[in-house]
């Protein structure tokens, strides 16, 4: 393909993804954003540069460990977390059905 009939399709691509993107960008950070590398891995910039933190890119804070926990240091509090997060669901599940329970009896006789 020519070179410049390339060149010429790529910007009229670029002028449609501009026209029809359905996004309205409010703001953009007026200040650069720091990153503390010597404390935490799995810092991950949005799309290869940018900032770091934007609606599109929340796993760089979700994938996020100190160092060192990856050798298993912050898996405890990571297992302990959902475990009394299974426990509370149980006991949620557990209240609900008693109270479906106790108020079907009574609607059955009316």
């Amino acid at each position: 393909m020519d070179e410049a009939r390339r060149l010429e399709m790529i910007h009229r691509m670029q002028e449609v993804m501009y026209a029809e993107t359905p996004e309205i960008i409010l703001d953009y950070p007026p200040s650069l954003e720091v990153v503390n590398a010597a404390k935490w891995d799995g810092w991950a910039p949005f799309m290869g540069g940018g900032v770091w933190y934007v609606g599109y890119n929340i796993s760089t804070y979700l994938d996020l460990v100190p160092k060192g926990a990856e050798d298993g240091e912050g898996s405890s509090a990571a297992a302990l977390i959902a475990v009394a997060a299974a426990a509370a669901a149980v006991v949620v599940g557990l209240v609900v059905w008693l109270a479906l329970r106790a108020r079907g009896g009574r609607a059955e006789e009316d």
